[in-house]
């Protein structure tokens, strides 16, 4: 058997394949024909530039001309920017916004097959990147495996993005991504570290770089710090010296004779927790005393557990006390002060039952949540707590910290206060009356009066001017609700000027006949008529000298 082929190229420009076999005295003759597709290699297209990277939303422009010169019918198909142009030497493609992912503009010649793809790379950059951890707490620990997750959202195209995790300054962890998808997309790659006691209080960050090219921008973006602590296990190789006569941190020179009297001790070794106030020492020799690393708190914090939900009279609110990074817990005393101004209301303390496992001593976050039913008593005052560590007897107490006060404001119906406006209010004619309407509420009520008569008038928030008979209302109200309390103003008659003239005038008359009835007594009983004529002197003494006046002259009396 023999066979043979033969590739040729018809008139068309059609690929055939010539296929022969002889088979004895006979021949198979097979001409098969490929199309070939693609940029054919005669095609004068020049791309300016042949690579374009634009930012989403920026204008682009490529351009596209013949290389032989010769002047041809040049056309853009594109899903922006589509056109075309007869007898041109070059044609550009110029968009305003480019908008539209994954598009890859094609310049063509007309009625030929060639064409050329411009390599267009649209993208898009987060502006920041966020560092994140799989536990709900910034607590890792020791030997357990531990996932470190870098969120970088909107970002387009995934081409070799790379994506670093930093301890501090050092890179422990390195991955690089690609994805095929042109739109954004958003990429959480994670990263599993276990850690170790020496991990405590590093800096975690991690880094995100990416790099398109001479034509394109360089993309680096580093997250914020991410800081944390590791639960750890102490192995107590000796046992252990607390120093507690003086409150100190690492870097301070330490006597310890101020805590122990023998002078035969000194320091061979120190671990330190980082804390205050108490610091752990490794002994060349035994000692009888077991005790417990302590961390007075970090801070201690206050707030409400839903802030969203009203503060209502009646209604339940949950404080939370918060306090950062304490041990040991099981110590931890946690009490309640309520305050208006500089008086306390009453004091609540509340005890913390904890378990903690004997051999983690490491720092701990304690919520404390209090429930407490509003009344309107509790409005306006503040709420602190206070943390303490009680160390027992035998040691000092470190100083309580105590959080920022907290307001509380309670919110409550309107409610008027009837004693000062009565349903029924008298009034006397020509003496006006003033209605005060008062209301308690939270927010403060705002007081509206609702009347018919012409001449009532308001003078303040709250007054009301009247003078006629009528129905008037008074209505507060607020933000939660309203209320409102009818008064009734019935008219009086003014009797008093007129009692009191019948009674001037009674003494009037009274005081006319008195003086009448005296007149006729006076003038029965005290006037007489009497005669001078005749009169008869008595005789004078003669030793005595008379004036005139004491001469006594006889009268007559007349009947």
């Amino acid at each position: 058997m023999l066979i043979r082929f033969f590739c040729g190229e018809n008139g068309e420009g059609q690929t055939y394949l010539v296929f022969y076999a002889m088979f004895s005295q006979n021949i198979v003759c097979v001409k098969l024909f490929f199309h070939v597709s693609g940029e054919p290699t005669s095609c004068p297209i020049e791309l300016s530039p042949i690579k374009a990277v634009v930012k989403h939303g920026d204008p682009g422009s490529v351009n596209c001309s013949t290389s032989d010169g010769t002047s041809k019918e040049l056309g853009w198909e594109a899903s922006q920017g589509g056109t075309r142009k007869s007898n041109a030497t070059d044609l550009p493609w110029e968009v305003v916004s480019v908008t539209n992912w994954g598009m890859k503009p094609i310049c063509y010649i007309t009625n030929t097959d060639c064409q050329k793809t411009v390599d267009l790379v649209i993208y898009t950059f987060p502006e920041s990147i966020s560092f994140r951890s799989n536990e709900s707490n910034d607590e890792m620990t020791e030997h357990k495996a531990h996932t470190f997750i870098c969120d970088i959202f909107n970002i387009a195209p995934v081409q070799n993005l790379t994506v670093q995790w930093y301890k501090d300054d050092a890179v422990i962890h390195t991955a690089i991504l690609n994805d095929e998808t042109m739109e954004p997309t958003n990429l959480s790659p994670a990263f599993t570290f276990i850690p170790t006691r020496a991990d405590r209080h590093v800096r975690f960050r991690c880094e995100a770089r990416m790099d398109l090219g001479p034509e394109g921008p360089l993309f680096h973006a580093s997250s914020a710090e991410y800081l944390t602590d590791v639960l750890c296990k102490y192995v107590i190789k000796h046992q252990l010296l607390f120093c507690y006569n003086t409150f100190f941190n690492s870097d301070t020179s330490i006597n310890i004779s101020d805590a122990f009297s023998s002078p035969s001790l000194y320091v061979r070794s120190v671990s330190a927790l980082s804390v205050l106030p108490a610091l752990l020492f490794y002994l060349n020799f035994p000692l009888k005393k077991n005790l417990s690393p302590t961390e007075f708190p970090e801070s201690v914090l206050i707030g409400v557990v839903d802030e969203r939900s009203p503060a209502l009279v009646g209604t339940v609110l949950q404080l939370q006390c918060d306090i950062v990074s304490v041990a040991p817990a099981q110590d931890l005393n946690v009490r309640w002060m309520f305050k208006r101004g500089n008086e306390t209301i009453r004091p609540g303390t509340f005890f913390l039952d904890l378990i903690i496992t004997p051999l983690c001593l490491s720092p701990v976050n304690v919520s404390c949540i209090m429930n407490i039913t509003l009344q309107k008593i509790h409005n306006d005052i503040q709420v602190q707590c206070v943390a303490e560590l009680n160390l027992g007897p035998t040691l000092p107490q470190p100083p309580s910290l105590t959080s920022s006060p907290l307001r509380i404001t309670v919110l409550y119906e309107p409610r008027i206060n009837a004693t000062k406006l009565p349903e029924t209010v008298p009034v006397f004619r020509g003496y006006p009356e003033v209605l005060v309407c008062e209301a308690d509420g939270n927010p403060r009520p705002v007081i509206q009066w609702e009347y018919s008569s012409q001449t009532a008038h308001v003078e303040s928030e709250g007054k009301l001017n009247v003078s006629d008979a009528g129905v008037y209302i008074c209505r507060a109200s607020n933000d939660l609700n309203s209320t409102e309390r009818v008064v009734e103003v019935i008219l009086l008659e003014d009797y008093l000027p007129l009692i009191a003239g019948i009674v001037a005038l009674t003494v009037v008359i009274i005081s006319i006949i008195f003086i009448f009835i005296y007149s006729i007594y006076y003038k029965n009983t005290k006037m007489r008529h009497y005669s001078l004529k005749n009169p008869k002197f008595s005789n004078q003494n003669g030793n005595v000298a008379h004036n005139g006046w004491d001469i006594q002259l006889p009268v007559t009396r007349l009947p």
